[in-house]
């Protein structure tokens, strides 16, 4: 039986509320579960902060036991400090692959017209004193 450690969710109808449940995970989302072991409120109350309840000791004893946390509860687990934060997705793609990719930094065209003005005088040109224009 795999075990998943997962949000279910509660409230009304544009006021979420979450309880962590531990449960089966063939079962349905709202359905049986084993245990609860916190709950998520992802409003913003008056003081501006999303609340966290959780119940420490049986989520170190459920993961031990090879509970797997679902990608919202491993992120919310990890901004508590229990486990690693895991990487985010879709970094990777979001960072430039090369520095001068990036237009309209300094000293991204810096690096631009110092690369061009090495490449020129390894061919034996002058450099060209144009400015660089990218369009996105």
């Amino acid at each position: 039986m795999v075990v998943r450690i997962r949000l279910a969710r509660r409230g009304h109808r544009n006021m979420p509320f979450y309880r962590i449940h531990v449960a089966d995970a063939r079962a349905p989302r709202d359905g049986k579960h084993l245990e609860i072991v916190g709950h998520y409120d992802p409003l913003p109350e008056l003081d501006g902060n999303k609340h966290l309840s959780l119940k420490i000791e049986r989520i170190k004893y459920w993961l031990s036991v090879g509970a797997q946390p679902s990608d919202t509860v491993a992120r919310l687990l990890g901004q508590a400090g229990i486990i690693p934060p895991r990487p985010r997705k879709g970094l990777e793609s979001a960072m430039p692959k090369h520095p001068n990719t990036c237009p309209g930094r300094m000293e991204n065209k810096h690096l631009t017209r110092k690369y061009k003005e090495q490449q020129a005088r390894e061919r034996g040109f002058a450099a060209a004193e144009e400015e660089d224009h990218i369009i996105v």
